[in-house]
């Protein structure tokens, strides 16, 4: 490795480890702003906590990464150009596409783990990630026991005590209803003072109760031979100085669910996974159009409105009852012997025999069986067309997720080819400028990487051009940023655009001047 090489890495890597090990910290603590409902007061411990900041690190890769290059490329480039170094490398016959070859490598490398961490261990984390939060949404918050409150998270108990001292055990003026047989409040505890505490690594909680008693209420029994017998319910009191109340908390422990239920996420698979469930959805919807082929319907799971699409499969059949309605009415004014030809329409009178009265009762039937398997048709056909609609949702969303593994690593590079060239251009340091102009860019390129996405999700545009669309729009803009810099263009300098404003007065007045009319 030439002396080069290692000045641009040394600038390069010590600033890129910072912000990776900043953006670390900052998703994470995003991560744990948003879940903090589910985390706070459960008593989870810290192998959970490190169990979700090891699998969110790895989540934020794909965020994190693109973010430290393009900031760490701003700020390396810039502090050669601030100390002259880039000059003098210029000035060595040292090109900038030269000065760019290491970090070239480096990004390079970094994009292509990015992509097999985006395929393979990503979609294990979101599993273990989602799964772990579940369980712990499912968990009951940790005993919180409060003065003048009656507690009732412990299952078939409430609690209630006046005081509660310092080391958060002792408690004073305590009751207890006992609610376990589910005949209402009828088992009463109370006690001027006690203590509390686990056993058993938290399995069970222990209420050590001192000089108090117990009210205890059977009611009347169900059974009585005499209705006229006045029933008395019995109750009973006792006294003690120490008695000991033995509750188990399995309610409150951590049981986590089979990770197999949440394999249907298409977070939670790669892109082998992600492009096999693709082929069978596709020959799922192919299946079904085929099978609609073979009656002739095939086109109807094509139309745009699904209850119009199914209104035309019994149109025809509609007409038809119309038309045997009028034969059925035509006969029953024969049977009933009382004819009356003016109340039907002349143009489908009919001579009426036995044999026609007989053929328009048999339509009827035949015409009612005909309209009742049309509209069992249509419904089925409803049906069949909503889940075609849902098939082609999925798809698109599982052809995003797949193209934008591929794009995420991508964006490394796209970054990097804007970031080097604009740190070489600004000629600026530390973290005024390149972060200014580091945060506008991530800005921009999350704008339309949620435009691209929702598109995509809407089928205004496809999902390989919805997961690319950020890298397209920003891909121009380093290019253009990296011939600049070749040029040693002063894009960022105030010098320059005074030049340029000057030149632009000059050749107006220059114009100005050529289309004044001729003086002699």
């Amino acid at each position: 490795m030439k002396k080069i090489d290692k000045l641009v890495l040394g600038s390069f890597l010590g600033l890129f480890v910072l912000i990776v090990c900043a953006a670390f910290f900052i998703l994470l603590m995003q991560f744990f702003l948003i879940y903090f409902n589910e985390l706070i007061g459960k008593d989870l411990g810290l192998s959970i906590y490190a169990q979700l900041a090891y699998y969110v690190g790895i989540l934020a890769t794909k965020q994190a990464f693109p973010v430290a290059i393009l900031l760490a490329s701003i700020m390396a480039l810039g502090s050669l150009g601030e100390h002259y170094e880039l000059i003098a490398l210029k000035s060595a016959g040292i090109s900038l596409p030269r000065v760019l070859l290491p970090l070239c490598c480096v990004v390079s490398l970094v994009s292509v783990l990015i992509f097999f961490s985006n395929s393979y261990v990503v979609p294990r984390a979101y599993l273990d990630t989602f799964s772990l939060l579940y369980d712990l949404s499912k968990k009951k918050p940790s005993i919180a026991i409060k003065e003048g409150i009656f507690y009732d998270g412990i299952p078939g108990y409430s609690i209630k005590v006046q005081r509660k001292l310092d080391d958060q055990k002792t408690l004073q003026g305590i009751m207890i209803y006992d609610h376990t047989q589910d005949k209402g409040n009828i088992s009463l505890t109370m006690a001027e003072s006690g203590r509390i505490y686990t056993i058993h690594d938290e399995a069970y909680l222990v209420i050590e109760l001192f000089n108090g008693h117990n009210y205890v209420e059977e009611p009347c029994p169900t059974n009585a031979t005499d209705s006229h017998d006045v029933q008395v319910p019995h109750f009973y009191r006792s006294s003690f100085h120490t008695q000991k109340l033995l509750l188990s908390l399995a309610s409150f422990q951590l049981s986590r669910t089979q990770k197999e239920a949440f394999t249907s996420a298409y977070g939670t698979k790669n892109t082998q996974q992600l492009a096999a469930d693709v082929t069978a959805m596709k020959s799922a919807i192919k299946n079904a159009k085929r099978s609609l082929g073979e009656k002739g319907l095939a086109p109807l799971l094509c139309a745009e409105s699904t209850e119009s699409t199914a209104t035309t499969v019994t149109q025809g059949d509609t007409l038809k009852a119309a038309n045997i309605l009028h034969f059925k009415a035509h006969a029953e004014k024969l049977h009933s012997g009382n004819p009356q030809s003016g109340e039907l329409p002349s143009a489908n009178d009919l001579p009426i025999t036995p044999s026609t009265q007989c053929e328009a009762v048999d339509s009827v039937h035949i015409c009612s069986r005909a309209l009742e398997n049309a509209q069992i048709f249509r419904g089925e056909l409803l049906q069949q067309i909503a889940e075609t609609k849902r098939l082609e949702r999925e798809i698109r969303k599982y052809e995003l997720v797949r193209y934008k593994m591929m794009a995420w690593a991508v964006s490394c590079i796209v970054v990097f080819v804007v970031g080097a060239p604009l740190g070489a251009i600004i000629k600026k340091g530390g973290l005024g400028i390149p972060l200014l102009i580091a945060t506008g860019l991530i800005v921009w390129h999350y704008i339309f990487e949620l435009l691209g996405e929702k598109w995509a999700n809407a089928a205004t545009i496809g999902a390989f051009s919805g997961a690319w669309l950020a890298n397209w729009l920003l891909l121009p803009f380093g290019v253009f940023f990296l011939r600049k810099a070749c040029q040693d263009a002063h894009l960022f300098d105030a010098d320059f655009y005074t030049i340029l404003l000057t030149k632009i007065k000059k050749h107006v007045r220059q114009i100005s001047q050529l289309r004044r009319p001729f003086r002699p």
